[in-house]
C-alpha cells in the first residue's frame, strides 16, 4: 500500500491517493504498539512539522476571516497526520524496502509523464493541430508545452517538482551501478525532456545547480572521471531546445526580471510578476511580521496591499506571493517562518549526518523551488515534503538498524 501510494502521488490522481492514505492510516492505527506511539510522538521528524501546523491553527486567534482560515488549515492537514502515518508504520518496513520506495516514486513520475504525453497526444489528434487558439483567436497555446501538457496531472509547476525528484533518483540508481542502469540513464533524460515542455525555469535551475557538485563528489568517490562530463548534458540540452525550439519556448525561459518595472503598469512577464508581488508581500510582512496576519486573513491582506502598491495586475489576479517563505511569513510571521525553516533544516543536516546525500539532493532541490512557488498551499507540494521526506528519513539505514 505504501508503494501505491508514492507511485500515486505524482499522478496527482487525489481520490487514489485519499482512499490509500486513510487505508494505510487505520492500518498503522490498528498494527502500532505503544512503543510505535513513543517513537513517533518523541521524534522531530513528527514534532517539527507538527509544531508548525499547531501554530498555524493558533493564529486564528488573531485572525478575523476563519471562514476562509478552515480550508487552507485543512490542506495543511498533512504536516501532522502524514508524519504521524509513516511513523507509526514503519517498523513493519523490511531492511531493503528504501529502494523500493525510491524505485515506485520514480515509477509514478515517469507513468505521470506519459500520461500527460498521451493528453496531449489526444487533445492535438482533436484539435487537428499540436496547439489550439487562445481567446483572441490569433495566440497560439501549444499543447504539449506548459500548463496544456500538465493540465491532466496537477499545475506545472508543482509537476516539475515531482519530477525533478525522479530525475535525482533515476541518476542515484545509474550511478549505484544497477544492472539497468542505462534504463535509469535514460528515465532521467526523459524526466529532464518533460521538465524542459513544462517550462519549469527554476526547477531546472536548480538541477543544473546541484547536479554538478554531485557528479563532481560521485566521480572522484568512485574514481570515474569520465563522469565529470555527464553534468554537462542537462546544460547542451536546454541550450538546444532553447535555439531549435519555437519562439513561445524561448519566451518562456529568456524571460528576465525588469527592475525598473512600473507596479502600476501592464507590462510584465512571469519573471517581473513575482517581483512586484514580493514588493507587496515586504510592505505587508513589515506591518505584521511577529506573528502575522493569521491564516485566513492572509489572503485578503495581500490582495489589500496591492491595492495599495497600485499593482493592479496582481489586484485583478489574486495572485499569491509565489514563494512560499514569504507566504508562511505573511500568515503567521516570523515565528511560523521559523518553525517551517526549522523543519527544512533538520532533515537537511539529518540526511546529512546519514550519508543520505541523494535526499540531500531532492530536499535542496525542493527548498530551491520553494522560492518561486507558494506550494506548500496546495495539497501535492504538501504530501511531497510530509510524506516522502519522513518515509526516507526512517527508512535510512542507521536508523532501520535500530528499529530492527
Amino acid at each position: 500500500m505504501m508503494l501505491l501510494l508514492l507511485v500515486s502521488l505524482p499522478i496527482g490522481q487525489q481520490l487514489l491517493t485519499n482512499i490509500v492514505m486513510l487505508i494505510l492510516f487505520l492500518l498503522a492505527l490498528t498494527l502500532a504498539d505503544k512503543s510505535d506511539w513513543r517513537r513517533t510522538l518523541r521524534s522531530p521528524i513528527f514534532i517539527l512539522p507538527s509544531l508548525f501546523y499547531l501554530f498555524s491553527w493558533l493564529s486564528l486567534l488573531w485572525s478575523d476571516n476563519i471562514a476562509a482560515a478552515l480550508p487552507m488549515l485543512e490542506t495543511k492537514s498533512s504536516f501532522l497526520l502524514a508524519p504521524l502515518l509513516i511513523g507509526l508504520s514503519v517498523r513493519f518496513y523490511s531492511l531493503g524496502f528504501k529502494e523500493k520506495a525510491l524505485k515506485a516514486f520514480l515509477l509514478g513520475s515517469l507513468l505521470a509523464s506519459l500520461i500527460a504525453l498521451l493528453y496531449a497526444t489526444f487533445r492535438s489528434v482533436e484539435n487537428g493541430h499540436l496547439y489550439k487558439l487562445a481567446q483572441d483567436g490569433v495566440s497560439k497555446q501549444y499543447l504539449f508545452l506548459y500548463t496544456h501538457l500538465a493540465e491532466p496531472i496537477m499545475h506545472p509547476g508543482y509537476f516539475a517538482s515531482f519530477l525533478g525528484i525522479g530525475f535525482f533518483i533515476a541518476c542515484y540508481f545509474f550511478l549505484k551501478r544497477d544492472k539497468r542502469r542505462f534504463l535509469y540513464l535514460g528515465a532521467a533524460a526523459f524526466l529532464f525532456v518533460m521538465m524542459l515542455l513544462l517550462q519549469a525555469r527554476i526547477n531546472l535551475l536548480a538541477i543544473l545547480m546541484l547536479l554538478p557538485p554531485a557528479f563532481v563528489y560521485w566521480a572522484f568517490k568512485s574514481r570515474s572521471y569520465k563522469l565529470l562530463l555527464l553534468p554537462l548534458v542537462p546544460a547542451i540540452a536546454l541550450v538546444a531546445a532553447l535555439t531549435l525550439g519555437g519562439e513561445s519556448l524561448r519566451d518562456r525561459y529568456l524571460q528576465l526580471p525588469d527592475f525598473s518595472y512600473d507596479i502600476s503598469g501592464t507590462d510584465f512577464n512571469s519573471a517581473t510578476y513575482r517581483l512586484a508581488e514580493w514588493e507587496s508581500a515586504a510592505a505587508l510582512i513589515a506591518d505584521n511580521f511577529w506573528i502575522g496576519t493569521g491564516f485566513g486573513d492572509n489572503r485578503d491582506a495581500l490582495i489589500e496591499t496591492y491595492r495599495a502598491k497600485q499593482f493592479w495586475e496582481g489586484l485583478s489576479k489574486r495572485y499569491n506571493a509565489h514563494n512560499q517563505y514569504l507566504e508562511s511569513f505573511i500568515a503567521i510571521g516570523l515565528v511560523g517562518l521559523s518553525l517551517l525553516l526549522l523543519s527544512l533544516f533538520y532533515y537537511l543536516i539529518a540526511f546529512w549526518k546519514k550519508g543520505d546525500y541523494l535526499n540531500v539532493l531532492n530536499l535542496l532541490f525542493l527548498m530551491i523551488c520553494l522560492l518561486t512557488e507558494s506550494m506548500f498551499e496546495r495539497m501535492w507540494g504538501i504530501l511531497l515534503f510530509t510524506l516522502f521526506f519522513p518515509l526516507m528519513m526512517y527508512l535510512s539505514e542507521d536508523k532501520q538498524r535500530d528499529l530492527d
